[in-house]
């Protein structure tokens, strides 16, 4: 048992292992395991050993949704079979001194019913009511359908030539259709 697990288990003595609070300092990106700042209840916090954190969702054949924790992020930590000395990280918990983060498409939480993903870079994608927004670049491999109407603010460029509103053809004879496209 570590020294870390050693104190919870101490702090607790006489009471089966109960969840705790705890504030994520460190994240392995290779397995995804993480370590805690706790409080010990005496009067001092320590960081763990490194824990394993519970999976958003996964599926077999290795598919799934991940989303890493960052250090500074308030997460609940569940004992192992009311064992002191293994616990995992079960998720993320907002309170008033760590609160979600708030939507760039409405300038709130995201809210029930609602399915929001944020990056620290500030690319996001907000579902809301009948409506998706998102920022960042997008980049897609494979065909895309679209059914209704397209509406742009900006260039569309199809192979290196515009096919918006200044779309052009050389030698279309006055029409502007037919020919090389410019």
């Amino acid at each position: 048992m570590s020294n870390a697990h050693k104190r919870m288990s101490q702090s607790m003595d006489g009471q089966g292992a109960q969840q705790i609070v705890g504030t994520i300092t460190s994240f392995n990106p290779v397995d995804h395991t993480v370590k805690c700042e706790v409080w010990g209840g005496m009067d001092d916090a320590y960081v763990t050993d490194w824990l394993p954190l519970g999976a958003v969702a996964t599926f077999a054949g290795g598919g799934g949704v991940v989303a890493p924790p960052m250090p500074g992020e308030q997460v609940l930590l569940i004992p192992e079979q009311n064992d002191h000395g293994s616990y995992h990280v079960a998720g993320r918990i907002f309170s008033s001194d760590h609160l979600p983060p708030n939507s760039p498409a409405t300038g709130k939480p995201v809210q029930a019913g609602e399915v929001g993903v944020f990056t620290k870079g500030g690319a996001y994608l907000h579902m809301e009511g009948q409506n998706i927004h998102s920022a960042g670049n997008w980049t897609h491999t494979g065909t895309t359908t679209l059914n209704g109407d397209v509406t742009t603010t900006g260039a569309i460029v199809n192979n290196g030539h515009h096919v918006d509103s200044t779309h052009a053809h050389n030698d279309s004879g006055g029409s502007g259709v037919g020919g090389t496209p410019v």
